[in-house]
């Protein structure tokens, strides 16, 4: 079963793309992170075929989770995960994440764009 690890500092968010996702629960593996230090420290003892990380998080911001995963995990489809759609955070996004996705996003919109995600794994 592919899977898939989401980032966000805001457990409010992490609570709610689970419920979202709980009919796709047969489809995905689904793990959460409150951090990017604690993506980085799953990723270290899991694969994971898909990152999911929100931009604005504290501490560790979710272009540099992304970049870092990019360098140590180049088979990881990373996606960008924002509720701001600031031209100049697109950008540097683009530099480590395959796609950038607005939030709010349906389930059924974020579950399409998992499975389509995966069709593009080597």
């Amino acid at each position: 079963m592919n899977s898939v690890l989401f980032v966000d500092d805001e457990p409010n968010i992490l609570s709610g793309i689970r419920r979202m996702l709980r009919p796709y629960l047969n489809t995905f593996r689904i793990e959460f992170a409150e951090s990017g230090q604690d993506a980085l420290n799953l990723m270290e003892n899991e694969h994971f075929d898909i990152l999911v990380s929100d931009i604005r998080m504290a501490s560790m911001n979710g272009v540099v989770l992304l970049s870092v995963v990019k360098e140590l995990y180049p088979n990881t489809v990373r996606l960008a995960l924002s509720g701001y759609a600031e031209s100049e955070m697109e950008l540097e996004c683009a530099q480590a994440a395959h796609q950038f996705l607005q939030k709010p996003i349906e389930a059924d919109a974020l579950a399409s764009t998992l499975q389509a995600a995966l069709v593009s794994l080597p």
